[in-house]
């Protein structure tokens, strides 16, 4: 009688080992990625500081129209006419100096407890400050520089569309233009903001 004796061993599991070649394909490829996280997260901050930067702009900018109309507002309080102080120089009246702009800045009266602007003819660009509380001003002294600077254009015109009856109602508009720039990345930015206003009262 034949015996036979089988053994039977255990496989051996295949292990599978990276070479060279495939460790510094994988270490090449995780860099891109990572490299490529990071250039998108540099172009996200940036994008988010331009952004802030054209906000604060347009914001500057719309205030020099809003100090325009309190100086209007002023005036009529105060029983002058509402041009005062607003005009081109030479001019008397603005229906004697249409289409002739005056460029200036406007900025907040401190001096007036009744937070009065005044308008500033002959000065183009100037230079914005912050001061302790986040507020923006032309005063340089205690206050930090900021990349902005504001011009405000003034320009009369008459308005055909006023009928010449009343004889109170004035056809002449002011056109008031706030420009505000900055350099940001090398690049000069300016942001306008545009509004007529009219002598109502």
């Amino acid at each position: 009688m034949s015996m036979r004796i089988r053994i039977i061993m255990p496989r051996v599991a295949e292990t599978e080992a990276f070479t060279l070649l495939e460790t510094m394909i994988a270490i090449a490829l995780l860099t891109i990625g990572v490299v490529a996280s990071l250039l998108l997260m540099s172009r996200a901050t940036g994008a988010i500081v331009q952004g802030t930067q054209n906000l604060i702009a347009s914001n500057l900018a719309a205030e020099g129209i809003e100090l325009v109309r309190n100086q209007r507002d002023t005036n009529w309080l105060n029983n002058q006419p509402w041009y005062y102080n607003m005009l081109p120089a030479g001019c008397s009246d603005p229906s004697s100096c249409t289409a002739t702009p005056v460029t200036g800045t406007v900025s907040y009266d401190t001096s007036n407890a009744n937070d009065a602007s005044i308008f500033t003819p002959g000065i183009a660009n100037q230079q914005l400050y912050q001061n302790a509380t986040g507020f923006y001003t032309a005063t340089a002294a205690g206050n930090t520089q900021t990349p902005y600077a504001r011009t405000v254009t003034l320009t009369y015109y008459t308005d055909t569309t006023v009928p010449a009856s009343p004889a109170d109602v004035s056809t002449t508009y002011m056109q008031v233009v706030s420009t505000v720039k900055y350099q940001t990345r090398g690049q000069n930015v300016s942001v306008s903001v545009e509004d007529n206003l009219y002598n109502w009262r």
